[in-house]
């Protein structure tokens, strides 16, 4: 059966030598543009002026300026496509569009999910996949130099300033604070807690705590005390609010 098998594959891969059908096999992402008149009027204002081809997504999203001027802030994905049997990555153009200008930015500002995981990282957050709804943004002009400025009316008291930059630290600046959210640390020591006043203390040595953020807010809390061969580990999920709970009761 095996070298029928082997046979029939040789086959196979013979005939389709010879019909040019190996030359159809891609692994991963082909090449995808669409036709520019689908996209938005702003979007389009982008393309033309910029004369752009070869477009592979259009997004625009309209956020006021601080003094109240309607505009948009625009990005094109665009060109052949580099890469693609490992993914297809395309040029960006990143533009915002005034009613009697367009001005094209040195890079886009971050997305949403890069503002999340940025935000987490520097404050010791675990913010919620919808963090950004509840974020009012304004576009502001300095010399000539735009920022996007967010503020939110919920999980963070202050302002968040975007740049266009891809630099990591010139990307955003973080001038705001938690509100009604647990940090890292004290999601620790809320499980800590709880786990003394649920469960038996194991009595060992804490040996190791690593907390991971969950998609819709709150902590993965894993703790692992060492009792010396022996080594006792238990999960805990914490939500914003620091309620604590064992899933699997208080571990082993």
């Amino acid at each position: 059966m095996k070298k029928i098998l082997t046979a029939l594959l040789l086959v196979l891969l013979a005939a389709a030598g010879c019909s040019g059908a190996a030359d159809d096999i891609v692994i991963g992402d082909r090449p995808y543009h669409i036709d520019p008149s689908t996209c938005d009027p702003d979007s389009r204002r982008v393309i033309d002026q910029e004369q752009l081809s070869q477009i592979n997504r259009c997004a625009s999203e309209r956020v006021a300026m601080v003094d109240g001027t309607p505009a948009s802030y625009v990005v094109i994905r665009h060109g052949p496509g580099m890469d693609c049997p490992a993914g297809c990555i395309y040029e960006e153009k990143a533009a915002i569009v005034l009613p009697d200008r367009v001005a094209i930015l040195p890079e886009p500002f971050l997305t949403d999910r890069e503002i999340r995981d940025r935000l987490n990282h520097e404050l010791y957050l675990a913010l919620p996949g919808d963090v950004l709804r509840h974020a009012e943004r304004h576009l502001v002009e300095r010399n000539g130099q735009w920022q996007m400025v967010l503020t939110f009316d919920k999980y963070l008291e202050g302002t968040v300033t975007l740049n266009p930059d891809r630099r990591w630290e010139e990307s955003m600046q973080v001038d705001a604070v938690p509100t009604g959210i647990l940090t890292a640390p004290e999601a620790q020591e809320r499980v800590l807690e709880a786990y003394a006043g649920q469960c038996q203390p194991p009595g060992g040595a804490l040996l190791s705590t690593e907390l991971t953020p969950l998609e819709e807010g709150g902590w993965l809390v894993t703790v692992v005390w060492e009792m010396g061969d022996v080594y006792h580990k238990v999960a805990a999920r914490v939500d914003n609010a620091g309620a604590v709970t064992f899933p699997d009761g208080c571990g082993n």
